[in-house]
């Protein structure tokens, strides 16, 4: 009786402490699956939520297949358009490209924290109301782990957070062209040092260009056209040779 009081107690408080020689391996197990499944599977709940969201932020599903698909009934590792990593089972994915989506997006997808690549490109999102809030939520730039963000090809609106300089330094493709994103550059984009690729041409962005993305050494592609941008931007390439890229910034919308 002693010891079954001591391990109900022990178990309750998910510490076993220096007594944990006291137990078989079959308690032990009990004790791991009482106080460490849970604590996974909360984990997991964050994931399975952020997606929810993200389904219940889109209103129009040409195809139908998140309606079906994704459902609480199987893993959202085996959702569409959803990969997970392997050892924790964690969203590292999210590839909805050309599915005829129209919505908003979820800020929810920012508590995505093992999300790698987002892609939403060729969709119909759009903005948010209240309008001021933007349609892309500033939250999806704080995800430290991801490299890829594509959202090209939709209709959102608003302007990119001003406090992109504390945005995730790890961004290497950041691609929003072909929307109605508007205001300035956020200065902070030209400290994400490992960004291969900035592609925000065909929106309504004014201002100048910031110059730190002259110095973003990693830099491939760089596509600002149909804006309305001024200035000479100088770039520096790997090899810290200084050339002029002298861009047509104030292009007639077409």
């Amino acid at each position: 009786m002693n010891l079954i009081l001591f391990f109900t107690t022990t178990f309750s408080s998910c510490s076993l402490g220096e007594k944990m020689h006291f137990f078989s391996p079959y308690v032990l197990m009990l004790f791991w699956v009482h106080c460490f499944t849970p604590m996974v599977l909360s984990i997991n709940l964050v994931d399975e939520f952020a997606l929810i969201a993200l389904k219940s932020h889109i209103t129009y599903d040409s195809q139908g297949i998140l309606a079906t698909n994704w459902s609480t009934k199987s893993s959202y590792c085996n959702w569409y358009g959803i990969s997970c990593n392997a050892p924790q089972q964690r969203v590292s994915v999210i590839n909805l490209s050309s599915m005829g989506l129209e919505g908003t997006i979820a800020p929810q997808v920012g508590n995505l924290s093992f999300l790698v690549s987002l892609d939403l490109s060729n969709n119909y999102f759009h903005d948010s109301l209240p309008k001021d809030i933007g349609s892309i939520p500033a939250t999806i730039f704080n995800i430290s782990s991801l490299l890829n963000i594509s959202l090209s090809n939709n209709n959102l609106s608003g302007s990119l957070p001003k406090d992109m300089r504390y945005a995730n330094p790890k961004l290497k493709e950041l691609n929003l062209s072909s929307n109605h994103l508007s205001g300035k550059i956020p200065t902070g984009l030209g400290q994400c040092i490992q960004l291969q690729v900035i592609s925000l041409a065909y929106n309504d962005f004014t201002g100048s260009i910031p110059s730190g993305i002259g110095n973003l050494v990693e830099l491939q592609r760089l596509s600002l056209l149909n804006n309305s941008l001024t200035g000479t931007l100088f770039l520096s390439s790997i090899s810290f040779f200084l050339f002029i890229l002298s861009l047509s910034l104030k292009l007639s919308k077409i």
